[in-house]
């Protein structure tokens, strides 16, 4: 099957923008910058270090990307000693991730396994254990740096240091396993992946060493300090994507955030605009987070506020000196992908992918600032007083009208007096069963039938599926009733099949519980905003300790009922769709968050359909039962059963057989669109053009 390259596309859209960079340095005028005293004579160490280089490539790569500028700028004011370590550290971060880009994910895992074994090795020994060996030279010559670190750090910061370093080394895999994608992933989903695939978690996280001061733990594991933290990292990723969409624009690789802004906007000045302002509020942010743990004299020693405002001096330069050493260099070469991170062709736009990959593999630790505190900061664009200022001058809004209003004749009215005389008449009953508890089983209906669906023992909830009984391939869909009637459903409603066939499957006749309305809370009956448990999502959501972890692979959500019970007539769990949830009550809160409440049913109450075609059906009696008890995991799942009830169908034919046509009646008709959707497809090669 063909698919788009969405972000060929994109860059197409790009092709011939007129791209005009704005001056960062207004926004972060206000910041120090400086350039380490001891650069020229560092940069002259590195390209003697680098010129018996057997790779021209590599050499004229190292020396574009100027790694002792980039240190220089960064940390100004560090000692020479640190000064130099740390621009090794740059150059050893350049290299690593220049190899693992190159190589076969075996080969690619395995060289991670081993670096994260040494370092872990390195950072943890004791401070007389300086001779690790590894076979692997370009891992070997990360030990002089750990020899520093370790040196200075306590344990409880190798600790944090050590799951810096874990965070980028798994960020590659999911930056490798990322590449085969062509879609163009949303503005939040980018965030996500740009920050777990940063390096400067480490290099923010050796701030201390460089400084040769101790930041207090109770700063360190502060929400003040994750702020700045996470401040300075997104802030230093915009200023990236400002200044290298023009190169990459001209490479047909341009997916950053400035693009996925032009994406949305169709507008690049509107982008650069936004981004702009996101920065300036991120630098606010910052000073004013600044400000409040500078004048915590009463929480801090004197001793303590000098290294914490040192190291958010640090921070300041850190963007300062990005932006200096960016706009110096003519390209950016490997070595500095290690420091920025951008992800520009690394990102999968899936979101469940996304989400998968990082929960698994790249666990946020409660010392690590989360990475949700940073997607919270990058995805940022109003303050709350300017968001507030922008709702009161929005001009007032009429109260809205339902986009589908049934009118007379309109097939989502019904005949009102032939559906009383329908439900009323006498009938004589084709079918009975009753569903067991976590269970559940299909039937065929013909076109004027009436199911009826019951509650005969009390509260249950129970999950429906419909298909035309001769084409499964027309099936319900819960979306577009939702729209043409209501998120809940009652007597008179619809239940309508997908398109192409756009046609009623079913018309509610009656429903006992039409009584119940809108509850305290919102809450509705028959619900149509939600779809039907299934094993997958329990799969995810479920804590695999104790019970857990069988209770993870549970069998008889409706979903799985469902499948069992079309298996007789020829289908299979592709052929199982969004349900109605019936006898279910639920809403959204004030956030508009989806809630589920218990189920009102009594004994005997039900609801009646007339078969508007010929129709297979599905149910499912909920392996939560009534809801009173919901919940994940073993416990609850114990729990539940004990609010499990069986569910009752019985389906009715009418005793007077002319009486539907009698009155007009006949199957519904599938939609009478049959354009081609702008297309033309010629009868033969005399229509077709040359």
């Amino acid at each position: 099957m063909h698919t788009f390259n969405q972000r060929m596309l994109l860059a197409q859209r790009l092709t011939g923008q007129k791209l005009v960079i704005p001056d960062m340095r207004p926004v972060l005028s206000h910041w120090p910058c400086g350039q380490h005293e001891d650069y020229e004579v560092v940069k002259n160490a590195v390209d003697k270090r680098f010129a018996m280089l057997a790779s021209g490539k590599n050499r004229k790569a190292i020396s574009d990307a100027d790694p002792a500028l980039l240190a220089a700028r960064w940390w100004p004011t560090a000692s020479t000693r640190s000064y130099r370590v740390m621009t090794d550290l740059v150059i050893w971060f350049g290299m690593w991730d220049d190899v693992i880009e190159q190589l076969a994910d075996d080969t690619a895992e395995s060289l991670r396994i081993s670096t994260k074994d040494f370092i872990h090795s390195a950072l943890s020994g004791a401070e007389d254990n300086k001779t690790i060996v590894t076979g692997n030279p370009l891992i070997q010559s990360f030990q002089p740096i750990a020899n520093e670190a370790r040196a200075f750090y306590n344990e409880d910061q190798r600790r944090i240091l050590l799951e810096h370093f874990d965070r980028y080394i798994d960020a590659t895999r999911l930056e490798a396993e990322a590449e085969r994608s062509s879609d163009i992933p949303s503005l939040k989903e980018y965030w996500e992946v740009r920050i777990l695939t940063s390096g400067m978690g480490t290099l923010l996280g050796l701030s201390e060493y460089a400084l040769q001061v101790q930041l207090p733990p109770s700063f360190v594991q502060s929400e003040a300090y994750s702020t700045l933290w996470v401040t300075t990292v997104v802030i230093n990723s915009i200023v990236n994507d400002l200044l290298s969409l023009k190169k990459e624009m001209k490479a047909q690789s341009v997916v950053n955030s400035i693009a996925i802004l032009f994406n949305q906007y169709n507008d690049l000045d509107v982008a650069v605009a936004m981004s702009l302002d996101h920065t300036r509020q991120l630098v606010a942010l910052f000073d004013s987070t600044a400000d409040d743990v500078l004048s915590s004299s009463d929480t801090f020693e004197a001793c303590e506020l000098d290294a914490i405002a040192q190291v958010i001096d640090l921070m300041r330069t850190v963007n300062t000196g990005n932006l200096e050493w960016s706009s110096y260099l003519p390209t950016k070469s490997e070595v500095s992908k290690a420091v920025h991170r951008c992800g520009v062709q690394s990102l999968k736009a899936n979101k469940h992918e996304i989400v998968a990959v990082s929960d698994k593999r790249i666990k946020a630790r409660d010392s690590v600032p989360h990475i949700s505190r940073v997607r919270d900061l990058a995805a940022m664009s109003l303050s709350p007083e300017e968001a507030n200022a922008r709702r009161e001058a929005r001009k007032p809004i009429a109260k809205p009208k339902p986009a589908y209003l049934p009118t007379a004749g309109s097939p989502l009215s019904i005949d009102e007096d032939l559906y009383a005389q329908i439900r009323d008449a006498p009938r004589l009953k084709n079918d009975e069963f009753v569903i067991p508890i976590r269970s559940g089983r299909a039937w065929k209906a013909e076109a004027g039938s009436i199911i009826r669906i019951s509650t005969p023992e009390g509260p249950q909830v129970g999950d429906l599926n419909i298909w035309n009984a001769h084409n499964p391939r027309e099936r319900f869909w819960a979306s577009r009733t939702k729209q043409l009637h209501s998120s809940h459903v009652s007597s008179g409603d619809r239940l309508w099949s997908i398109a192409p066939y756009m046609r009623p499957l079913v018309t509610i006749l009656h429903d006992t519980l039409s009584w119940y309305g809108a509850d305290e809370h919102g809450g509705r009956v028959h619900d149509l905003l939600g779809t039907g448990c299934d094993p997958y999502i329990n799969a995810v959501l479920t804590s695999g300790e104790g019970d857990g972890e069988q209770n993870k692979y549970y069998d008889f959500h409706c979903r799985s009922n469902l499948t069992r019970a079309v298996l007789p007539y020829g289908l299979a769990e592709h052929d199982i769709h969004d349900v109605i949830n019936l006898f279910q009550v639920t809403g959204l809160d004030e956030q508009g968050r989806y809630f589920m409440n218990p189920c009102p049913a009594g004994a005997g109450d039900y609801i009646e359909f007339v078969a508007e075609q010929d129709v297979l059906m599905a149910l499912s009696t909920c392996p939560g039962g009534d809801l009173s008890l919901w919940g994940f995991g073993a416990a609850s799942e114990k729990e539940m059963i004990k609010c499990c009830r069986p569910l009752k169908v019985e389906v009715f034919r009418l005793q007077d057989d002319g009486l539907l046509e009698r009155n007009g009646w006949k199957p519904a008709e599938v939609s009478p669109y049959r354009g081609m959707h702008g297309m033309m497809v010629p009868q033969g090669e005399y229509q077709s053009k040359p």
